[in-house]
């Protein structure tokens, strides 16, 4: 399969749960759905049109991430203020959650060749460095950068054991000594009319530190490096 390996990273990140709203609570990495909004940024798609391209687009991309950096969060606090008529009304301390230079090495496989011209058009643009909207790592004031990004094949599903730095589902088999830190983490890797779809929500495996000997679906990089693809 064709595939494009890119590495983002930024000074901060959030990525917000949904079931936290006036001090929103971000999730530990960047999921498959925050990803594919970032190639409709990217690629120059807008709001309404990409709502409907949201579904195909999980369907039709397979993502694979391994995070760089550990996971740290801290909160931030700011004045809010609602604004009507140009008027300023309930001002108040807010709380948010953000990552900590988050740094993510990503692999990204076309499997359905209906939105293989997104998928070029989003290679051509991020191997040139550019970005028809900014492209943030979740919100606005999370700005990232594409500090590598090229091509790469991407082999078929396979299954069995592999070693792995990378992100894997809570369902393959593994063990971890004693040394070792993971993070447990359910996401979502579908989205339909702006909500993530219950049923496609996953929990994932984030290892730290040595490589992890891991069993089960996994596909082969370039001939070289095994990793799991959500």
């Amino acid at each position: 399969m064709r595939g494009i390996n890119i590495v983002l990273s930024a000074e901060r990140g959030h990525f917000k749960r949904p079931e936290t709203n006036n001090n929103p609570v971000t999730y530990s990495y960047m999921h498959k759905c925050a990803f594919v909004g970032l190639v409709g940024a990217v690629t120059g798609i807008e709001r309404v049109p990409m709502a409907a391209l949201y579904p195909q687009l999980c369907d039709d991309l397979l993502y694979g991430i391994q995070l760089l950096n550990p996971i740290i969060k801290e909160p931030q606090a700011f004045t809010g203020r609602k604004v009507i008529s140009k008027k300023f009304f309930d001002s108040g301390r807010r709380y948010c959650e953000y990552l900590r230079e988050p740094k993510y090495d990503i692999v990204v496989a076309l499997v359905n060749e209906r939105s293989a011209d997104i998928f070029n058009k989003f290679a051509e643009y991020t191997k040139a460095n550019r970005s028809t909207y900014p492209a943030y790592l979740g919100v606005a004031n999370c700005q990232c950068d594409f500090d590598l990004a090229k091509d790469v094949q991407v082999s078929e599903k396979k299954h069995g054991e592999f070693v792995t730095q990378a992100v894997f589902s809570s369902e393959h088999t593994f063990s971890a000594s004693p040394d070792e830190d993971v993070v447990f983490e359910a996401v979502p890797t579908h989205e339909k009319d702006w909500f993530y779809t219950p049923s496609r929500i996953v929990t994932t495996v984030c290892p730290f530190g040595k490589p992890m000997t891991v069993s089960g679906d996994h596909h082969t990089v370039d001939g070289g490096r095994n990793i799991w693809m959500m």
